[in-house]
């Protein structure tokens, strides 16, 4: 997703995560989906807490940095 918002533009993002709200419920929510308030800079900051979740429980599985060329 970090990946994605520095290609796609935060409206085009949102809408394509917001479309699939089902398909993972914690991006849905780092994104307000159920919101109509628009915040890109709160969505980063929402990714980048799961993210550093997902890392604590997983941390042999990911890599290194938000991004994958950062390892």
């Amino acid at each position: 997703m970090v990946s994605l918002s520095g290609r796609l533009s935060p409206v085009v993002l949102r809408s394509a995560v917001c479309s699939a709200q089902a398909a993972d419920i914690a991006l849905a929510s780092c994104f307000n989906c159920r919101s109509p308030e628009v915040d890109p800079a709160g969505w980063l900051e929402g990714v980048t807490s799961y993210v550093e979740h997902l890392r604590r429980d997983a941390s042999t599985v990911l890599v290194n940095g938000l991004m994958a060329w950062d390892r």
